[in-house]
């Protein structure tokens, strides 16, 4: 008796355990269906220009840090912003804000985390695309959602949703933006080379966008690549719904390679087999060991 209502037990934890896989794998499914119409929409809301310059990167990339530089190099040095999402906003969170894109300037810096697809082959302009070593983005994309979002949420079930089951998970959106098959003009700039060769990152922008930097400009733009400096004003780049409650929990340090900490051995197998499916080709500059 005592064996039966064991494998009872089991059996109902399984189902419920697949249950909850299928939930999570519907609910993104739908949630990106949203998201798709809601550009669709909008697209028809503003009007494209032959100089945007748009930033692509999954959430929890550092694209605040990067929007903030491109922004300053393409505004001929601009330093008076206090907060880079008036600056560079966000394309779908447009829709829900007001915010129309047509009344910024030109060169318009707009960010989106859309997928390559989502943007019809024609679309006007430059692209930027940021990515980030998948375990660090991961790690820092837990802490804010349990923070801030869900404080019941599981690690393994985040990194299902983010990493294996999502039909536009982390890998898929990264190959898609790196195989780039619409050749559009654009510049792959990683997470990591932002900190470690911040006058090289800065160059290759200005190169990328046709902008002409003399030395004194490329000393101003680097504070914006500066770990010091981010700190000190932080709530420039903050974007959290609650600043004061959220930023010190997983305040941007900079440093990388540590979301590896957080993973189990079974979960780093899981992600090297899929880095190696997806990514392997492209030689990035943190490929899991």
């Amino acid at each position: 008796m005592p064996e039966e209502k064991t494998k009872r037990a089991s059996l109902k934890k399984r189902l419920r355990k697949k249950f909850e896989n299928w939930a999570v794998k519907k609910h993104t499914e739908l949630a990106q269906k949203s998201q798709v119409l809601r550009f669709r929409i909008f697209e028809k809301m503003y009007t494209q220009r032959e100089d945007d310059i748009y930033v692509i990167s999954s959430y929890h990339s550092g694209s605040a840090i990067l929007r903030g530089l491109v922004y300053h190099l393409s505004s001929g040095g601009d330093t008076s912003f206090t907060n880079v999402k008036k600056v560079s906003p966000a394309l779908l969170e447009s829709v829900v804000e007001q915010d129309y894109l047509d009344q910024h300037p030109s060169p318009r810096v707009i960010f989106s985390p859309a997928a390559y697809e989502d943007f019809p082959p024609e679309t006007k302009g430059k692209f930027i695309f940021l990515v980030r070593n998948g375990m660090d983005r991961g790690a820092a994309g837990y802490l804010f959602e349990k923070t801030v979002v869900n404080p019941d949420l599981e690690w393994m079930a985040y990194l299902q949703r983010e990493f294996v089951n999502n039909a536009r998970n982390w890998f898929v959106h990264s190959r898609e933006w790196l195989e780039n098959p619409y050749r559009r003009p654009m510049l792959v700039v990683s997470y990591e080379d932002m900190f470690q060769q911040p006058d090289q990152i800065i160059k290759r922008i200005a190169t990328f966008l046709n902008l002409d930097l003399n030395e004194e400009q490329i000393n101003t733009a680097r504070q914006y690549l500066s770990m010091d400096f981010i700190l000190s004003n932080r709530y420039m780049y903050d974007e959290s719904p609650n600043p004061d409650k959220v930023y010190d929990q997983f305040i941007r340090r900079g440093k990388s390679d540590k979301g590896k900490e957080a993973f189990s051995d079974r979960q780093m197998k899981l992600y090297r087999r899929q880095f190696k499916k997806y990514l392997g080709k492209f030689n990035l500059p943190f490929e899991p060991k």
